[in-house]
């Protein structure tokens, strides 16, 4: 009977135990976070801003003149006096085909008009002196017609050989190749020595520079909002994007708009001109075309993109209160623009409270220190700069401990 009373007092007193440590944990967490401050995160107003339509499209630069290089006469190249990839101007000589040949059949071909000059005197010379004796009847009439259709097929043949003449003082004259552009000359595909087929062999290309197009394509979405700027043309801004980001500082110019719309893609190419003066763009090189349209709307809500909070699809932000409580809410949010702020459609309204950093280190409900910026950056520097005193503080002790040990040492 007593072993059976002694186990509920044993019981009972354990428990009594439990609460009593239960209640001093609580009482001692309770203490913990009355003595720990509010977090100190970086908070910002919800600001307006006019918001200009920006897109951006893949596009592709082409020569406006780009012309390949074929020789019209057939012959030997005796010379190319050109340095490849140079900038040539119009008129330069770029290949030179031996032009003895054709020196020869221009010799021949004036020589057969001093032949048939020849014969065309001798001709007329016969036709003035048979006209009297046919009038006279001391002639046949049929020797004279023979006189006159010599002479009027000599003076075909002064014109054919006036005409071989011209020929064969185009072709010497095709045997200097010569720019038809100012331009960037490629490289040679036939050198000196080669013989030169005419209207066949591609000698070398030779493209213009400045300026340059850029063609891309845009949906039908982007031409409709385009349609409405297009009387203001001073609102729209084309810029040239390289494939490093690099932004081209001058300006592209609208050059053409297709007239219809690619019913296979269900775009519309399009080409601005770009003044490319230092020669920076190539033929065929990818770039981006940004077309900026400044609105006349009026002015968006704007924040930091980093105040926004993103888990599986949702969308919220941290607002403060008057007395700097946290709340959470949920946006809705509109264009992400280029200098990492995003505009709010819905959810928040001008100039409240939001925390931009340190939402990690707070919850809805709690209170926190708001800071700006510049102030935390300034308390991150003290911070940083207070570690490194730390820091040589200590490695000057160590220095000394360690001079010490070594004198100990060679004592």
């Amino acid at each position: 009977m007593q072993h059976r009373t002694i186990v509920p007092i044993i019981v009972a007193s354990l428990a009594a135990a439990s609460l009593l440590c239960l209640q001093a944990c609580k009482e001692k967490q309770a203490a913990t976070t009355a003595q720990t401050p509010p977090a100190m995160v970086v908070a910002d107003t919800v600001k307006k801003e006019i918001i200009p339509w920006v897109a951006e499209y893949t596009a592709q630069t082409k020569a406006v003149d780009s012309v390949n290089i074929v020789p019209q006469v057939t012959g030997i190249i005796m010379e190319a006096p050109f340095k490849e990839g140079s900038l040539v101007e119009k008129g330069s000589v770029l290949f030179k085909i031996d032009p003895r040949p054709f020196e020869a059949q221009l010799q021949q071909e004036m020589a057969n008009l001093a032949q048939t000059s020849a014969a065309l005197s001798l001709a007329q010379a016969e036709v003035a002196r048979y006209q009297p004796l046919v009038a006279q009847n001391a002639a046949p009439k049929q020797d004279l017609d023979v006189k006159i259709a010599q002479r009027d097929s000599n003076l075909a043949k002064i014109l054919a050989n006036e005409a071989a003449i011209q020929v064969a003082k185009l072709n010497l004259e095709y045997t200097t190749i010569k720019a038809p552009i100012t331009g960037e000359v490629g490289q040679r595909l036939l050198t000196v020595g080669n013989v030169a087929n005419a209207n066949s062999s591609n000698l070398v290309s030779l493209v213009s520079v400045n300026p340059i197009y850029a063609t891309f394509h845009i949906s039908e979405s982007d031409y409709l909002i385009y349609t409405k700027s297009k009387g203001a043309v001073n609102k729209m801004v084309f810029e040239l994007v390289l494939e490093n980001s690099e932004v081209l500082p001058e300006p592209a110019k609208l050059d053409m708009m297709d007239n219809q719309v690619d019913k296979k893609t269900g775009t519309i190419a399009v080409r601005v001109s770009h003044p490319n003066t230092d020669g920076k763009l190539k033929p065929n090189q990818f770039c981006r075309v940004r077309i900026t349209i400044k609105s006349d709307e009026k002015p968006s809500l704007v924040i930091p993109q980093s105040a926004v909070i993103e888990v599986q699809g949702t969308r919220s932000v941290y607002v403060l209160d008057e007395k700097n409580t946290v709340s959470q809410r949920s946006v809705e949010m509109g264009q992400r623009l280029e200098n990492m702020k995003w505009v709010v459609l819905s959810g928040l309204s001008y100039d409240e409270r939001i925390i931009v950093e340190g939402q990690l280190k707070t919850s809805p409900g709690a209170t926190v220190t708001p800071t700006t910026k510049e102030q935390a950056n300034t308390i991150i520097d003290k911070t940083i700069s207070d570690g490194n005193k730390e820091k040589a503080e200590y490695e000057k002790s160590f220095s000394k401990d360690d001079k010490a040990s070594t004198a100990t040492e060679k004592e």
